[in-house]
């Protein structure tokens, strides 16, 4: 007998969000080995240098591996979430293609939050190994005199790209899961954009490569920033969406 009740767009996504919650808790064991290990290839620092006839020795060090691991974690993760096999494991809650993509976007969105707060937090992690394993004089830089207002302003960006390319790898899953063509046509895209960038002069200014990588990582006023961060990500998931749509009547 087929039930009448109802069950509202809000309390599905709602339910479906938490089951993923709690299914998914062991994807971020491999979020904090993937830092860990990024940690890591930074100990090796990013280069060095020397200061005239005084015998003093300049190493460079940052946490941005960090961030990039996270951020490839956050799209891989993001990928992984269209897989038929993630769509079937929901198969015994009320649901549609619109609640299965936003409970979704909502997993994604506190993965972003978990693994942008990590990254950004793991540079008092890394401060503490290179102050206590290497034996240097003095260590200077901008982690060791953060404000409140820096970290909390880091952490909201490292998010927000993490969401951002998170959504790109959401919409490169579902176009797999549509025609798995996209196999080879998505790889040869990308290969595609670097001997571009390469052929068409690297950072020169009329690169379109270098033009997109300017829009997204080197705009100085934050609203624009979150605006632009925010349009794209919501673009790629409507989009992904569509594509979900289609999925329903294959």
């Amino acid at each position: 007998m087929m039930s009448l009740s109802k069950i509202r767009l809000g309390k599905a996504v709602k339910n479906q969000y938490q089951f993923k919650c709690r299914a998914y808790i062991n994807l971020f064991n491999s979020l904090v080995l993937m830092q860990l290990i990024a940690v890591l290839f930074s100990l090796g620092g990013i280069g060095q240098g020397s200061r005239g006839s005084i015998d003093l020795n300049i190493h460079y060090y940052t946490t941005d591996y960090v961030i990039v691991f996270t951020i490839i974690w956050a799209l891989i993760l993001a990928i992984q979430m269209t897989s038929r096999d993630f769509r079937e494991q929901i198969l015994p809650f009320v649901t549609n293609h619109l609640s299965n993509n936003l409970s979704n976007v909502f997993f994604i969105l506190t993965a972003s939050i978990i693994g942008g707060t990590l990254a950004i937090m793991s540079r008092f992690l890394f401060q503490a190994i290179v102050r206590f394993a290497f034996n240097y004089d003095q260590i200077f830089g901008t982690g060791m005199t953060i404000t409140f207002t820096e970290l909390f302003m880091g952490i909201f960006a490292t998010i927000l790209y993490i969401f951002m390319f998170s959504s790109l790898g959401y919409l490169i899953g579902m176009l797999v899961q549509f025609n798995k063509v996209f196999i080879a046509i998505i790889p040869a895209f990308f290969v595609g954009l670097l001997f571009y960038f390469a052929n068409a002069g690297g950072f020169a200014e009329d690169n379109f490569v270098y033009r997109l990588f300017i829009f997204y990582f080197q705009e100085k006023v934050f609203l624009m920033f979150f605006l632009k961060v925010l349009i794209t990500s919501a673009l790629l998931y409507v989009s992904s969406y569509l594509i979900s749509s289609r999925l329903e009547v294959q």
